[in-house]
C-alpha cells in the first residue's frame, strides 16, 4: 500500500513538473527555503478578532474535530466529520445554538459525509458512501436528498452556482479526470485533470481542494508545481512553484520504489523533496500557500498586485496585537481567514505576556490593542474548545 501510494503520487508530480519555457509570464513563486525569514500579520492583514465557542452551557457544544468552518450570515457552521460525525451551530458571538447529527442508512442521514458547505441559506452535506447530498436549512432540520451527479468526495458550489466535483480514480471506473463541472442545471460543462500514473485506484485526500479567487476557482492539488484557475469552462495556469531543484526528480522515484513500510515513512517523515501541501488561503491579491521539506514546514506568500512573492518560516508573527503564533489559516470569506487555537491556550499565552509587563504597562495593553485578546482569554481560561482567530486582509 504505502509503496503504490507513494509511486502514483511521484509519477503525478514528474508527469506535471515539465515546465513549458513559454511560461514565464505567469505568476511564479520562488519557493527558496535557504533564504526564510519570518512573516509579520501586520504586512498582510489589518485587523484580528476573537471568537470563543462556549462550551459551558451543555457537553453538546464540545467540538471533536474541526474540519470545515463557514460564517454565514449570523451563525457558524462547524463540519467535524471524524469524531462526532456531525455538525455544530454557534452564533456568530459563539453562543452554542445546535449540534445536528444523522448517522444512519436512510433518508435524511448519512454514513461518511466527506464535504460541507452552505450555499444560499441551504447546509449541503455530501455522503459518499450513499452517493448523496443533504440538504438542511440554516437551523439544521433537514430538507430533503438528492443524488450526486457523479460519485466524488467533495462538491463544491461557487457564486455563480457552477458545481466543482473532486473525485479519485476508485471512486468509479466511469471517471476519468479529478474535476467534473457542472452548471446550475446539471449539465456537464467540462472535464479536467486526467488521473494519471500506474496506480489510479489509489488517490490522494484533499479536504479542501477549491477555493475561489480572482472570478474563478483554483484547485489545489497536493504534489503540483503549477495550479491552474477553472474559469469559463477552461483551465489556465494561476502561479507556478519553483522549487530550486528541491522538488521531486525521477531518482526519487527510483530510489523509494522498493522501500520496506517503516524505511517509507521515515522518507515522509524526515527525507521528502520540497512539495506543496494542497492547502492555501488567498484573496484577489495574495495567495498564501503551505509547503513542506522533510521534516519542516514554509509558508509561500505571492503577491499579485506586486509580482513578488516570499517564503517564511509556517508561523506568521502576530504583531497586531501579541497574541499568539498564527498557524495553518484558512478561508472564512471574501475579506477573511482564520485560525484557531483552545481557550487554555490562549489564556497561557495572555499569562506569559501579563508576566513580562509592569502594572502600568499591562494596564495599557488591555485598554488597547490587547483588549480583544485578554477579555476572550480571561472568558475561556477553562476550556479546551476552540477559539477562532479572524484576520481580515489588507485591501
Amino acid at each position: 500500500m504505502f509503496k503504490r501510494f507513494t509511486l502514483f503520487l511521484l509519477t503525478i508530480c514528474l508527469a506535471s513538473c515539465q515546465k513549458d519555457p513559454n511560461q514565464s509570464s505567469i505568476p511564479t513563486l520562488i519557493v527558496d527555503i535557504d533564504n526564510v525569514t519570518e512573516a509579520k500579520l501586520s504586512d498582510y492583514f489589518e485587523s484580528i478578532d476573537y471568537v470563543w465557542m462556549e462550551d459551558e452551557s451543555t457537553e453538546d457544544a464540545s467540538i471533536g474535530v474541526m474540519h470545515r468552518l463557514i460564517l454565514h450570515r449570523d451563525k457558524f457552521y462547524i463540519f467535524d466529520e471524524d469524531i462526532c460525525i456531525c455538525f455544530y451551530i454557534f452564533s456568530d458571538k459563539g453562543d452554542f445554538i445546535r449540534k445536528v447529527r444523522g448517522y444512519g442508512d436512510g433518508p435524511g442521514s448519512y454514513m461518511y459525509p466527506s464535504s460541507f458547505q452552505v450555499v444560499q441559506d441551504t447546509i449541503r452535506l455530501v455522503d459518499i458512501s450513499q452517493r448523496k447530498i443533504l440538504s438542511y436549512d440554516l437551523d439544521g432540520n433537514w430538507l430533503y436528498d438528492a443524488k450526486l451527479r457523479s460519485p466524488a468526495l467533495e462538491v463544491f458550489v461557487d457564486t455563480k452556482g457552477n458545481e466543482f466535483y473532486y473525485a479519485a480514480s476508485y471512486l468509479s471506473t466511469d471517471i476519468m479526470n479529478q474535476v467534473q463541472v457542472y452548471d446550475q442545471v446539471g449539465t456537464l460543462n467540462f472535464e479536467v485533470f486526467p488521473f494519471r500514473g500506474t496506480f489510479e485506484e489509489i488517490k490522494t485526500i484533499n479536504r479542501e481542494p477549491f477555493i475561489e479567487i480572482n472570478e474563478g476557482v483554483v484547485f489545489l492539488e497536493q504534489y503540483a508545481d503549477t495550479l491552474f484557475l477553472l474559469k469559463n469552462e477552461k483551465s489556465e495556469p494561476f502561479l507556478l512553484f519553483d522549487f530550486l531543484k528541491k522538488g521531486f526528480t525521477k531518482s526519487d522515484l527510483n530510489q523509494i520504489k522498493d522501500y520496506e513500510p517503516l524505511e517509507y515513512l521515515d522518507y515522509l517523515n524526515n527525507r521528502i523533496p520540497l512539495y506543496f501541501l494542497g492547502m492555501a488561503v488567498g484573496n484577489q491579491r495574495y495567495f498564501l500557500g503551505y509547503f513542506q521539506y522533510r521534516n519542516n514546514h514554509y509558508l509561500g506568500i505571492y503577491d499579485f498586485e506586486k509580482t513578488s512573492g516570499s517564503v517564511f518560516k509556517s508561523g506568521i508573527i502576530n504583531d497586531l496585537d501579541q497574541g499568539k503564533v498564527i498557524h495553518g489559516l484558512s478561508n472564512l470569506n471574501d475579506s477573511s481567514v482564520y485560525a484557531w487555537t483552545t481557550g487554555r491556550d490562549l489564556y497561557k499565552h495572555v499569562q506569559h505576556l501579563r508576566s513580562k509587563m509592569t502594572d502600568q504597562t499591562w494596564e495599557t495593553f488591555v485598554k488597547g490593542e490587547g483588549y480583544k485578546l485578554v477579555s476572550t482569554a480571561n472568558r475561556a481560561k477553562n476550556s479546551e474548545n476552540r477559539v477562532l482567530m479572524i484576520l481580515k486582509w489588507k485591501k
